[in-house]
């Protein structure tokens, strides 16, 4: 059966050789980008921030009831004397977990609408400023605690995801 004889059904062109074949150069368009994060990327960034603060409730528990928590969680110096969560190392580290996880959050908040600059900006301003915090928490907790591990594996992460949201940020001006 020669198909070639069959009667046409639709109307679309014949198709076109491509313009290497033609020796024509190829058209000039813009380049344009489009930005290839999406809804798995917000899902993750805000299920993983959500895992922070389960795993590391302190500072919540702290806001929500803080002579409960002192009662629960005493603290005391080198010298067994108690001293407030507030004034201790700890409170710190807990702080920095905090404003990580916060960050995560909210990035995944942003990613969802990545559409739109100024959310990216705003998530860009608050993970730049949670990596500079996290940075503060390690020089300040490290002569008395060591380092705290949570806070330097935040900072990197941080660091990535402000460059990942400036670039986002850069493509979306164009």
């Amino acid at each position: 059966m020669d198909l070639s004889k069959l009667p046409k059904l639709s109307k679309t062109q014949e198709k076109q050789p491509p313009p290497e074949e033609t020796g024509a150069p190829f058209p000039a368009r813009p380049a344009v980008i489009v930005p290839t994060f999406g809804l798995a990327e917000a899902w993750v960034s805000i299920a993983l921030g959500v895992l922070l603060l389960f795993v590391f409730p302190n500072t919540i528990r702290y806001l929500h009831s803080s002579a409960a928590f002192e009662q629960n969680n005493p603290v005391t110096d080198a010298q067994g004397n108690a001293i407030p969560y507030l004034n201790s190392v700890f409170f710190w580290t807990d702080l920095g977990i905090t404003v990580f996880a916060a960050a995560l959050i909210l990035e995944g908040i942003a990613l969802a609408a990545a559409r739109r600059i100024f959310p990216l900006l705003i998530a860009f301003c608050v993970t730049a400023g949670a990596a500079l915090f996290n940075v503060f928490v390690i020089v300040h907790a490290y002569s008395i605690i060591g380092f705290p591990w949570v806070c330097g594996i935040g900072v990197i992460v941080l660091v990535y995801m402000a460059i990942t949201q400036w670039r986002l940020i850069a493509i979306l001006r164009q």
